[in-house]
This record gives structure tokens, sequence and C-alpha cells, in this order.
């Protein structure tokens, strides 16, 4: 976002991102259903799996900055 010809906020909003985390939330919605095999070490990846995907949601909405987690190791927010 621009104001004045001087950048105030960078803002990307990743379609392809949106959709990946969107597949893959309901993968893991697949995988976690009652009638699914009970398996744990497949419960376990798919609960990691859904954390990543939620990240990858917020990233995708500019919610989050994903760099400053990566630099930083923590989630900045940017409401």
């Amino acid at each position: 976002m621009t104001i004045n010809g001087v950048v105030a906020r960078e803002e990307q909003f990743d379609l392809l991102g949106l959709v990946c985390a969107f597949v893959g939330l309901g993968i893991v919605l697949a995988v976690l259903r009652p009638s699914a095999p009970r398996d744990l070490a497949r419960r376990i990846l798919a609960v990691l799996a859904g954390a990543v995907c939620l990240l990858q949601l917020a990233g995708s909405m500019s919610l989050i900055d994903m760099l400053a987690i990566l630099r930083n190791g923590y989630v900045a927010m940017e409401w």
C-alpha cells in the first residue's frame, strides 16, 4: 500500500498459498476423521501438518510476516 508515493505497508495476498492451505487442511481433516485408521504416527503428522497449513493460511493473507518468523524465531503479527 502506498500513500503519496511512500510505501506505508507491504501487503501480499497469495491466492495459490490460500488454495494450498485449504487443500492441506482438507487432507488433515480427512486423516483425523473418526473412520480413518487409528495410527498414532499418522495422527501426529496430521496435527503437525495442520499447524503448518494454518501458518500458510495466515501468511498468505498477510496476517503474519513469514520472513520475520524465519529471521527472529517468533510470530510477528501485522494487524
